[in-house]
């Protein structure tokens, strides 16, 4: 392990109801082609 420190940061957005949205659609996009990815990389079928 490194002996230098690690920082982590998180960021808290405030954002209108019709941003908060397309992020939320955007995650669930994200989220899918990851879960097809990985299921084509261990040669099984995805539904």
């Amino acid at each position: 392990m490194s002996k230098l420190p690690v920082f982590t940061y998180q960021t808290r957005l405030t954002l209108a109801p019709e941003q908060a949205s397309c992020l939320d659609a955007y995650a669930a996009l994200h989220g899918s082609a990851r879960a097809q990815a990985s299921s084509l990389r261990c040669g099984r079928a995805f539904h």
